[in-house]
């Protein structure tokens, strides 16, 4: 089974690093100028982008992301105020002289795509219940694929798991091809309140998932109406809408 994580996700995932503000540690990313907390849309695939480290006594290691793709109003909206980040000011300063590299990233090659029915399939949830794609018909389905090794899957998990409460009459499904006892313990403590299609390799190849997390929309035909590839804000913005419609 395919279970490549691009290496544009690696890239990516040096946004982790911490900054301490009212003494708490929290990430820090420099995108276009602009500070925020985590990484907030997709990075525009096909388009030049300089990357780099800023470190700082006092911060540790910021990611530096500099690209020409305009920002949504939604990520704008998000940015964090450079007078609310101790010598903000002169981190941006400082950032402008970083050494960067270049580097142009791609978009998944999924076999599946909005507008496509999703696929057949035959899998096994966490409690032995067999589910085929039939238990979605009629239903508004949200189809998360996860493994437990993916931090962004797992960061991703309690406000997923907020939604199934705040929706009942849309279809939680999460899928992964590892065990139901591997996955046991990170959903219980994350409160992943989904439906877990686990030992799913088959479906996971079938939909060629190559990178995680991924998220699907179906409407009540079974037809994908939304796809987001990763996680950042302004995506699970968009998933949300989507659900509330």
């Amino acid at each position: 089974m395919k279970r490549i994580i691009l290496i544009t996700i690696a890239l990516i995932s040096l946004s982790s690093f911490a900054f301490a503000q009212e003494g708490q540690q929290k990430s820090l990313i420099i995108i276009n100028g602009m500070f925020f907390s985590e990484k907030p849309e997709p990075t525009p695939c096909d388009v030049p982008i300089q990357m780099g480290v800023l470190k700082d006594e006092m911060f540790g290691k910021i990611t530096i992301m500099n690209y020409d793709e305009p920002m949504s109003q939604e990520s704008m909206a998000l940015a964090i105020p450079v007078d609310q980040i101790e010598n903000g000011a002169d981190i941006l300063e400082r950032s402008k002289s970083v050494m960067t590299f270049a580097t142009v990233m791609s978009g998944d090659n999924l076999n599946i795509k909005v507008g496509d029915v999703f696929p057949e399939f035959k899998v096994m949830d966490d409690k032995g219940k067999e589910w085929s794609l039939q238990d979605f018909n009629g239903k508004k389905t949200v189809i998360n694929f996860w493994y437990t090794g993916c931090k962004p899957c797992r960061k991703e998990m309690p406000e997923l798991g907020s939604w199934v409460a705040k929706y009942p009459e849309v279809l939680f499904v999460a899928v992964t091809y590892e065990s139901a006892d591997a996955i046991a313990q990170i959903v219980k403590d994350n409160g992943f309140h989904f439906h877990q299609l686990v030992d799913a390799d088959a479906l996971v190849d079938a939909v060629g998932v190559g990178s995680y997390p991924l998220t699907l929309v179906l409407d009540e035909e079974s037809r994908v109406i939304l796809l987001e590839s990763g996680t950042t804000p302004v995506q699970r913005m968009r998933i949300e809408r989507m659900i509330a419609e």
